[in-house]
């Protein structure tokens, strides 16, 4: 069977883009118990006439249930799904195991599907959940070629992965640092995306600045035609807090490499990567991917996903940072940027240590932003110095 293209869909104009763009299915939020409450999300008639409308086309929706819930709102998330059972969405992400009893105990119709905080990384994990009941699992990102087709082989769960999109900076979403620095849980639905910011590391030879935290994105574009060779069951495009734009241009990219990969695997790639140009986001990785051994993996992956920038020609080493991350509050502070009034910058760069500290040669490089081409943003934003390899990358 073909494998499904999951894509965001943060408000009405991103779900019209990703299906316009060839999505086979959307997953969205409403205005409770989902982990993107930032996002614009989905009202009550529009979420019934998006499931309707998608229903009527064989597109498939579905919804994100997918905070951790306290006791408090028990009550008041078991109106919420029997509204949810009563539309008939496709399926249901959860992280909460409390939500997935009730869904089995009170609407034993509704589809449920394992979110990626549930840390899945191996076929038995897979086998427990399926057992509790999912039909469906959304391994962590943190897995490369060999463990997705272990997993494959060795469940009848399907398997579901993202392709595409940001990167956290803790394990498959399992952060606290939104929480710990300003009291906003991701796991609530809050993360205010501290890890994106640039902070200011106070050494002995003085302040250094830094997004030391910030991770690339994710983009396993080239290797869509070995996945699919697997039987992966679905490919997920992260983003319900991108424009619609961004998703469309994302959604019509891996549409073209799943549809012509097996005439011209190749070709389809170069072409993918064509309409993937006007992507101005964060540099891009295929992390877990293309690397000799599980050890060389371990090793490396961290390179892979950093972008080797630093506002100043700088190394830091793995002792330093561990030395000053015991400290937060006295070690690193936030340094606001002062950025152009009419627009913001979202190009974050997160850089890597390793051994021992040497000074890296650095390029002069332009940040991209959202919303504008490469030429718009050189003559209203600031220069940044990038590597050589994040520049050319």
């Amino acid at each position: 069977n073909m494998a499904e293209l999951l894509a965001p869909a943060g408000n009405v104009e991103a779900l019209d883009a990703a299906i316009g763009e060839g999505a086979d299915a959307v997953y969205l939020g409403l205005k409770s118990f989902n982990a993107r409450m930032r996002s614009s999300n989905f009202a009550w008639r529009e979420f019934e006439g998006t499931v309707q409308s998608l229903h009527s086309r064989g597109k498939k929706v579905y919804v994100t249930v997918n905070t951790v819930c306290e006791e408090n709102e028990t009550e008041r998330l078991y109106r919420f799904l029997a509204y949810l059972n009563d539309v008939g969405p496709d399926g249901l992400i959860v992280q909460d195991f409390g939500v997935a009893r009730m869904c089995q105990e009170f609407f034993p119709k509704l589809e449920l599907h394992a979110s990626t905080q549930m840390n899945v990384e191996s076929a038995a994990a897979a086998n427990v959940l399926q057992k509790q009941g999912f039909k469906r699992v959304v391994v962590a990102r943190e897995l490369g070629l060999d463990e997705i087709k272990s997993i494959k082989q060795n469940t009848t769960a399907e398997i579901e992965m993202f392709v595409h999109g940001a990167l956290c900076v803790s394990e498959s979403g399992l952060c606290l640092f939104s929480s710990f620095l300003g009291g906003k849980s991701a796991n609530r639905g809050q993360c205010a995306q501290a890890c994106r910011r640039i902070y200011t590391a106070e050494l002995t030879s003085g302040d250094n600045k830094g997004y030391y935290f910030s991770p690339c994105d994710l983009q396993l574009l080239e290797h869509i035609p070995d996945l699919m060779e697997l039987g992966v069951d679905s490919f997920k495009i992260e983003g319900r807090m991108k424009s619609a734009e961004y998703v469309g241009a994302v959604t019509a990219a891996y549409r073209y490499v799943m549809d012509h990969w097996k005439e011209d695997k190749k070709g389809s790639i170069a072409e993918g990567k064509r309409i993937l140009s006007t992507d101005f986001a964060r540099s891009k990785t295929d992390y877990w991917y293309g690397f000799s051994s599980e050890k060389d993996g371990i090793e490396n992956a961290g390179q892979k996903i950093s972008t080797l920038h630093k506002p100043e020609e700088l190394a830091f080493t793995l002792e330093e940072f561990r030395k000053y991350a015991r400290l937060p509050k006295k070690s690193l502070k936030r340094h606001r940027k002062t950025l152009p009034q009419e627009r913001k910058q979202r190009e974050y760069r997160w850089p890597f240590w390793e051994g021992e500290a040497t000074t890296r040669t650095q390029e002069t490089a332009y940040a991209c932003t959202a919303g504008t081409t490469l030429a718009a943003s050189r003559t209203r934003f600031a220069l940044l110095p990038l590597t050589k390899k994040a520049a050319a990358g």
